[in-house]
């Protein structure tokens, strides 16, 4: 990852590879870091977390955002 993406102000990076691998332990972190609490459905919420095929994307998502949000997405992922 870019290290200028990780001098971002109260910047959190979740890798996807990482969180499927282990979501209890991400899940943790971030609800650490975020100073949330469990809920009832936090545990069936993390025990559904599996990687899942990248076919059923949607590439027009980005055509889809405005014009702000979209160049700043395509800033970031051309500098990661």
């Amino acid at each position: 990852m870019n290290q200028s993406i990780r001098n971002i102000p109260k910047c959190i990076v979740v890798k996807y590879d990482e969180l499927v691998e282990n979501p209890s332990n991400m899940t943790n972190l971030l609800a650490e870091k975020l100073g949330l609490v469990w809920g009832d459905k936090t545990e069936h919420i993390i025990g559904s977390v599996s990687q899942r095929k990248r076919s059923g994307r949607d590439c027009n998502v980005l055509k889809r955002l405005n014009k702000e949000i979209r160049e700043q997405v395509n800033y970031y992922s051309n500098i990661s």
